[in-house]
């Protein structure tokens, strides 16, 4: 009976530090479900189709082609999955609990400035006063020297992947990269 419970209790120990472990390391690839990047973004709705786009069987432009969607055509959102390899952030001034020096590894942008970025063995949301896409903000912070702490070394690397059904009825997944429109949805 001593013996049952020993061997219990070790394999318990030894999960829960296999478990542990694998949550210290950041993630290669990071994939966020549900979800849209960027402020103000929806991936729900019916839409256009910008430029010819091929169907893949996954999120994955390894997997199988299944079919290709003409200029033109409305299509119907069903799920999104955005896959990001990550960004480096170096921390340049103090700012909250990071001194400088401190690396945060950057993910899914979520609007605003705001990111999950992994720190200290999890991932968390993080305003880091920039936009990937550019614009006012830049790709790094441009803004007053007193609230830029930290700067983007290394570029993230978003894919923003929609799982769609066309008319006919057929699924599958299309990159979305300036191919797609949502203004005038019906």
């Amino acid at each position: 009976m001593r013996l049952n419970t020993l061997l219990t209790a070790s394999i318990l120990v030894l999960i829960t530090t296999v478990s542990g472990a694998s949550q210290s390391k950041r993630p290669t690839l990071f994939v966020d479900r549900h979800i849209c990047p960027g402020e103000g973004c929806s991936y729900k709705g019916r839409p256009r189709v910008l430029k010819h786009t091929t169907v893949y069987s996954a999120a994955d432009t390894g997997s199988s082609k299944l079919f290709e969607i003409g200029t033109g055509t409305r299509i119907t959102s069903l799920d999104s999955e955005v896959h990001t390899v990550a960004g480096k952030f170096v921390v340049k001034l103090k700012h909250e609990a990071y001194r400088p020096g401190d690396v945060i590894w950057v993910y899914t942008y979520l609007g605003e400035g705001i990111f999950k970025v992994w720190r200290d063995g999890r991932m968390h949301d993080q305003d880091l006063g920039f936009s990937p896409w550019g614009g006012s903000g830049g790709k790094r912070c441009e803004a007053d020297p007193k609230i830029c702490w930290g700067q983007l070394e290394k570029p993230l690397d978003m894919t923003w992947w929609l799982k769609i059904k066309d008319s006919r009825g057929r699924t599958g997944w299309v990159r979305v990269n300036e191919n797609l429109e949502w203004k005038g949805q019906t």
